[in-house]
Parts: C-alpha cells; sequence; structure tokens
C-alpha cells in the first residue's frame, strides 16, 4: 500500500515526509485505523507475536521507512523488509 502510493512523492512527502513538524494528517490517521483494523483479524486468528498496536505500528515504520527510501534514492530492498517484518509479527496460529 505505502510504496504503491510513493508512485505520487509530492503527495507522499505531505503526509509522510515531515516527521520534526509533528502534524496531524486526518488520511494518515485513517490509514493508520484501517491498519491496526487488520492486525486486529490477525490477532483475533492467534497469529500475532505481538500486541496488535505494536504490530501495526512496526509494519507502519517500515513501510513508511522503506517508501521515502525508494523515493529519495530509487533504492530497492522494499521485499526483504516487508518479509523480515511479517515474519517478526506474525507467527503460526496459537494453539
Amino acid at each position: 500500500m505505502h510504496v504503491g502510493f510513493g508512485t505520487h512523492p509530492a503527495l507522499y512527502n505531505v503526509m509522510y515526509g515531515h516527521p520534526l513538524a509533528h502534524q496531524d494528517v486526518p488520511a494518515v490517521a485513517m490509514a493508520h485505523a484501517d491498519l491496526v483494523a487488520s492486525m486486529r483479524a490477525f490477532d483475533d486468528a492467534g497469529r500475532l507475536r505481538h500486541p496488535v498496536e505494536v504490530a501495526a505500528n512496526a509494519l507502519e515504520t517500515a513501510a513508511v521507512g522503506v517508501t521515502l527510501h525508494l523515493i529519495r534514492a530509487n533504492g530497492t530492498g522494499e521485499v526483504v523488509v516487508r518479509d523480515a517484518v511479517i515474519a517478526a509479527v506474525t507467527g503460526p496460529p496459537r494453539s
């Protein structure tokens, strides 16, 4: 989702590119709420290794960082980071 949205770098930068401004962008809050809801579904299925908010924050942190890197440096590595974060926050179903 973030990497795809990063194809609009000017808009992405308005939403995520100024961390020291501590700006409140309603669309960012809505996207985070959607992510938390998705993580809650994984938690309900017994698949999260961490609390819902921790998992959502980890995924959002990785997504924003990778997307800003791709915009800035036209870099690569998003698949490796994605796989690492998914492995870190999810696991086999809890018994």
